[in-house]
């Protein structure tokens, strides 16, 4: 079977080589990491500042179904995050919104991190 010398990716009109391939896949895995941490980070939120378990569930879904429908960005971003890394990384999709989502994470793991120590406090 012959070695590939380039390959085509998708939004990209250049072939690219062995180790600008591997770039892209890194980056393009690094992307969904960041999407997926910054839907666990506020999902970890809601469980937190929620006692009740199952209330903590039926909040996470609902936050995803109402982000869904109010704000088009974080809809596209949870719903279609494949699409999105493709649009980020053919330029195409802003990387901003990937980074506010980003620091909006950091954030809610703060706040998140803060109420849970103030609950152990409270129970030591």
């Amino acid at each position: 079977m012959p070695k590939v010398q380039s390959a085509n990716y998708f939004f990209i009109n250049e072939k690219l080589g062995c180790l600008d391939s591997i770039i892209y896949n890194v980056k393009y895995y690094l992307i969904l990491l960041v999407i997926h941490l910054s839907l666990l980070g506020i999902i970890s939120l809601i469980n937190v500042v929620i006692k009740k378990p199952i209330l903590a569930v039926l909040g996470s879904i609902s936050f995803m179904i109402v982000s869904g429908y109010l704000v088009k960005p974080l809809s596209d971003m949870f719903f279609q995050a494949t699409d999105v890394a493709y649009y980020i990384l053919g330029g195409i999709y802003s990387f901003s919104n990937i980074l506010l989502l980003f620091l909006f994470n950091l954030y809610c793991l703060v706040i998140s991190l803060f109420i849970w120590n103030n609950r152990i406090g409270e129970i030591v």
